[in-house]
């Protein structure tokens, strides 16, 4: 594994192997869309800045949502969507700018439609 691999789940310590299967998705979406946020960089700094703020803020929401409990979770559960919607919307945007192509990010995408689908029925 070099430096910029990510451990594989089964071989990160106990702390940091999380049981909230949408908090893994999407740190797995995370990994799957690296590459891609580095080429939309080079073309647009904001958007794959942007790009990636959203998949970072989704991934610590979800971790938030899942330690707390009734409107407390429910809200960070929320905060979680949104940062995932504005996730794919910027990969639409670099997509239409034809800054990467549908196969760079489909599995990053269904990763995070996803979770968004797992989340929403908590978020209610």
């Amino acid at each position: 594994m070099d430096s910029h691999e990510s451990p594989r789940r089964d071989a990160l310590p106990p702390a940091l192997r999380f049981r909230f299967q949408a908090l893994e998705l999407a740190l797995e979406a995370v990994v799957r869309l690296r590459a891609p946020i580095r080429k939309i960089r080079a073309q647009d700094r904001e958007l794959g800045d942007q790009l990636r703020d959203a998949l970072t803020h989704a991934c610590t929401a979800l971790g938030e949502g899942d330690g707390r409990r009734g409107g407390n979770q429910r809200l960070a559960f929320r905060r979680a969507i949104g940062e995932a919607r504005e996730a794919l919307v910027a990969l639409r945007i670099a997509l239409a700018w034809g800054w990467v192509h549908l196969d760079e990010v489909r599995e990053g995408a269904a990763l995070l439609d996803r979770v968004i689908a797992m989340v929403h029925r908590q978020s209610r």
